[in-house]
């Protein structure tokens, strides 16, 4: 593969616009749909407030929060599904040089 060739620039360039604009949309609608109250959140902002100075597995026993991939079966919950589409914009990337 050539990285000069115009057409394979072009290629990465549709995809690298077509994956942006669908991760900015789905960031989007996450937010929304947390800010707006539509999910409720998994961890009430009382429950945080001061928890920063706490290593992550002490944090974890007391917020009960999952650890490894579990929290992909939080997704219900509008904090779960911000994490969520953050995390899929990290695969923009790898996506775009698959395509």
């Amino acid at each position: 593969m050539d990285v000069n060739d115009r057409r394979l620039r072009e290629l990465y360039a549709r995809w690298l616009d077509g994956t942006t604009q669908a991760g900015f949309a789905i960031s989007l609608v996450a937010f929304l749909l947390y800010v707006g109250g539509v999910l409720r959140p998994m961890y009430r902002w009382r429950t945080c407030r001061g928890t920063g100075r706490y290593p992550c597995t002490d944090l974890s026993k007391m917020t009960g929060a999952p650890s490894g991939w579990a929290w992909l079966g939080e997704l219900r919950y509008g904090d779960a599904l911000n994490l969520a589409a953050v995390a899929l914009l990290g695969l923009v990337t790898p996506v775009c040089y698959a395509g």
